[in-house]
């Protein structure tokens, strides 16, 4: 484990602390993510003992993104819940599913197969099943890339085309820079 990655998981530890007491806690946890704290610890556990045991659930069960989110959701002005939402990776199904939605959203199909036979130099024929509707194309685009190692390729170029567009840019900040300082 990444010492940044440590250091965010000893936060929400903190935060899970500072901000529930217990009652509030196991409404939060039922509320936002759907299952009962004492499925997850002891009653008998200190409060402390508790959130780390919460905490470790989140990441034991791959959910500790949405721990966070959720965190940043019930408690806005606590601006560490936000902090560490920026710090921590975006799941890579996370970001096919919003780019998925913003080809939808952004491009028509004949633009999408502009993007994808003139500016990515791919012959749309070979990506896209030509009776699909315009959100199943979509899919086949982003799927087609991400199989190739090549979803920022994909995510590059609709940037490029709509440039005045915030979550492409944000998109392609956001993933982009993670997957070139990877390299």
């Amino acid at each position: 484990m990444s010492r940044a990655h440590a250091d965010a998981q000893a936060e929400v530890h903190r935060l899970l602390g500072d901000g529930f007491d217990r009652d509030g806690l196991r409404m939060f946890l039922l509320e936002y993510l759907r299952v009962r704290l004492y499925n997850i610890a002891s009653p008998e556990m200190d409060d402390s003992a508790i959130c780390l045991a919460v905490l470790m659930w989140a990441v034991r069960n791959n959910r500790l993104i949405e721990l966070v989110r959720a965190g940043a959701v019930a408690q806005p002005s606590e601006a560490r819940w936000q902090a560490i939402l920026w710090r921590m990776p975006v799941p890579l199904e996370e970001i096919m599913v919003q780019t998925v939605r913003l080809l939808i959203r952004d491009f028509s199909r004949r633009e999408l197969c502009e993007l994808l036979d003139v500016n990515l130099r791919e012959r749309s024929s070979n990506i896209i099943i030509p009776m699909k509707d315009n959100s199943a194309a979509a899919l086949d685009a982003v799927e087609w890339f991400e199989r190739r190692g090549r979803l920022c390729d994909l995510i590059r170029g609709a940037a490029a085309q709509r440039s005045a567009v915030p979550e492409w840019q944000n998109l392609q900040h956001t993933h982009c820079q993670e997957q070139s300082q990877a390299r």
